[in-house]
């Protein structure tokens, strides 16, 4: 009954975002901007599926008008999002060569603090000194800005790679800490994201009363 429940309420929740997505599109031509900002607060809430389709429809609207500087934002999005099945060795390569060559990349913070971030994922699944490399330069980045929602997020994925390296205590400290400051700041996407982190923690531990208790509250 439980299963039933969670697979009606994940077809509901992809019924939505599609909604959204045709309600959008319908309006008289949404601006890319406005897509990617749609994109973005989708992103920021982790939910790539949905962010996947205005990620798109904006690279092509920046194309079109030469925007480069965001056509390249929605493009990397797209990716993360998964527009392209490609191996994720060779997409955490191909972003790694354009933050060492791009001019865009090289002088727009805000741009490559996005594209760094996207690459800490895909080498988190593949490589954790490369993800700590990543993520100290997001965090290094989101203080240049004083961007704390940033700032907290790289502390939570530079815990993420203290578990992957057996440092638990410090995973403990840095995720427990980005976790207050998140909720500090109202970041209702790291909230959800790291509650359910620690909540999946739990469950691998067979500690089902305490996993519980954090997924009910993400």
């Amino acid at each position: 009954m439980a299963i039933s429940s969670l697979r009606l309420v994940g077809f509901y929740v992809r019924l939505g975002n599609l909604l959204v997505f045709i309600a959008a599109t319908a309006l008289g031509s949404p601006s890319p901007r406005s897509l990617l900002d749609q994109a973005l607060h989708f992103a920021d809430l982790y939910n790539w599926y949905a962010a996947r389709p205005f990620f798109e429809q904006a690279r092509r609207g920046f194309e079109a008008t030469g925007d480069n500087r965001n056509a390249l934002y929605a493009h990397w999005g797209a990716i993360r999002a998964g527009a392209e099945p490609a191996p994720i060795t060779e997409l955490s390569y191909r972003l790694g060569r354009e933050l060492a060559t791009n001019p865009l990349l090289q002088t727009d913070k805000e741009l490559r603090m996005f594209c760094l971030a996207i690459k800490g994922d895909f080498d988190g699944e593949i490589d954790s000194a490369a993800m700590r490399r990543n993520w100290q330069e997001v965090q290094s980045l989101a203080d240049e800005l004083r961007n704390l929602k940033w700032r907290y997020r790289a502390q939570a994925q530079l815990g993420f790679a203290d578990f992957y390296d057996g440092d638990i205590s410090a995973s403990q400290r840095n995720v427990a800490a980005a976790l207050l400051g998140a909720t500090q700041i109202k970041d209702v996407g790291a909230q959800i994201f790291l509650l359910g982190a620690i909540a999946n923690g739990y469950i691998n531990q067979s500690m089902a009363d305490q996993a519980l208790d954090y997924a009910d509250r993400a």
